[in-house]
Formats: structure tokens, C-alpha cells, sequence
């Protein structure tokens, strides 16, 4: 039986520009950007009133995110302000994880100690991308919720030094302060655990199929029969997982956003 070369964790350098390592995630990133951008390229060249497959394919998702990301925000304005970033995230995501099933991504490289080094990695199942989009999401949320009810409101949750101004003026407001304010701790902890979780949870997810598909692809010839169902089972994962990512992103603003009504 063969040797099975199981991914690692970190993405594998390959070679450097000046200081810069160019690791095989990074390459799988470059290679998904080319065709998402080829993608809307040839969408956006020449819109017809009959929609070709692609023009069609991208006015289906877009028209399906507008009504999701309207049930969230329950607002045609911020709708319309935010269905850019989320339609971005989404295709982003998707066509990242969608890249990395084609044949030659990690399977294909050179040995190095007796481990095989792929040329090409899924750049989701590399933490510093995953922690780039989910840091993304993040400040999105926060200065939304800036935005949107106010520096002082917005940050008060935190803090709450609206709770030694309250009327009428007590002593009690301030023996309230100390744990209103552990409170407002609990509440920023949770922010960062939001930002922590989102980024953990994708690249769990697509390293996880990487380990799965290289396992199966190894065990190809004893386990034919095994093998197609989970590259299918990969196609809906990498699906869900830019679905969640994004309605995630577009949620974490909604709450921001209503944050000091509760």
C-alpha cells in the first residue's frame, strides 16, 4: 500500500520574492483570484437582456444573497451598501475552496526529506488567509456599529459610563459600574471570539478535506468505488462553508448594529 503524505498544518514555502516566501497556498490563492476575476469578466463584458450561462450564473447568486442579506438587515439602504462586500466574500471563498478539488492540488510537487510538497495548496487551508478575511469581517462590524449608532453608544457596551450618569444620580450608580463594566469585558471577549471562531472554522473545515481527499486519493486503487462520493461531499462543504462565512460576516453587523437596544 502506498505511503500517504498527509498535509501539514502550515503552507509550504516554495520559493521567495525578495524576503517574501511564496508558499503553494499562496499560489492556490493566486490561481482561485485568476478565475473568479475571469469569471466576472466574462459576466460583466457585455450584459444582455438574455443572459448567457455565466451572466446568468452571477445575477442567480446575486439575486439570492440581495434576499438573504435583506432578511438580515431588514433594511433596503444598508442592504445595497453591504450586498458588495458579502456577494465578494462569498465568490471569494467559494471559488477557493471549488479550486482546490481540481486534480494536481496536493497531490502534485516535489520531495523534500521524504515528504511530499505540493505545488498548489487550497489557500482557505492556510490560517493567515483564514485570519486575514475573518479580521475583515471583524472591523467591518465594528465600525458599522460605529456607523451606525454612534461612537459613544457603540463603545458604551463595553464600558458602560452611561451607567454612572443615570438619573437620578445614586451612589448605587456607581457600585452598579464595576460590574456593569466586568459585564461590558465579557461582551468584548465575545467580540474577539467571533473573529477567533470565524477564522478557525474554515480552515478546520477545508484542511480537514484536505487530509480526507489526499487519504482517499492515496487509497485509490483499493477504494474506488469510496472515492467519487466524497469529492462530491467536498463540493457542497466548500459551498456551506462560503455560505456561512458570509451570512456570518453580514449577522456580525446586524448585531453590531443593534447592540445598544439590548
Amino acid at each position: 500500500m502506498a505511503d500517504i503524505s498527509v498535509p501539514t498544518l502550515a503552507a509550504e514555502p516554495l520559493f521567495h520574492i525578495g524576503s517574501w516566501p511564496i508558499t503553494n497556498a499562496i499560489l492556490g490563492t493566486w490561481l482561485a483570484m485568476a478565475i473568479l476575476l475571469g469569471l466576472l469578466f466574462v459576466a460583466a463584458r457585455k450584459p444582455t437582456m438574455v443572459p448567457g450561462t455565466v451572466q446568468n450564473g452571477m445575477e442567480t447568486v446575486i439575486d439570492g444573497l440581495r434576499g438573504v442579506v435583506n432578511s438580515v438587515m431588514e433594511d433596503d439602504k444598508l442592504t445595497n451598501r453591504y450586498l458588495p462586500l458579502i456577494i465578494t466574500i462569498f465568490l471569494f471563498v467559494l471559488i477557493l475552496n471549488w479550486v482546490a478539488l481540481l486534480p494536481g492540488f496536493g497531490t502534485v510537487g516535489i520531495m523534500e526529506h521524504g515528504e511530499l510538497v505540493p505545488f498548489l495548496r487550497a489557500g482557505s487551508s492556510d490560517l493567515n488567509l483564514t485570519f486575514a478575511m475573518a479580521g475583515v469581517a471583524f472591523l467591518v462590524a465594528q465600525f458599522s456599529g460605529i456607523v451606525l449608532v454612534g461612537l459613544f453608544k457603540y463603545f458604551n457596551k463595553f464600558i458602560h459610563l452611561s451607567s454612572l450618569f443615570k438619573r437620578p444620580y445614586h451612589w448605587k450608580n456607581f457600585a452598579l459600574f464595576i460590574p456593569m463594566f466586568l459585564l461590558g469585558l465579557v461582551e468584548l471577549i465575545s467580540e474577539v471570539a467571533k473573529f477567533v471562531a470565524l477564522s478557525f472554522r474554515l480552515f478546520g473545515n477545508i484542511y480537514a478535506g484536505e487530509v480526507l481527499l489526499v487519504v482517499f486519493g492515496t487509497l485509490l486503487p483499493v477504494f474506488i468505488p469510496l472515492s467519487a462520493p466524497f469529492y462530491i461531499l467536498e463540493v457542497f462543504v466548500g459551498l456551506i462553508q462560503a455560505f456561512v462565512f458570509a451570512m456570518l460576516t453580514i449577522v456580525f453587523v446586524k448585531i453590531a448594529s443593534l447592540s445598544t437596544e439590548h
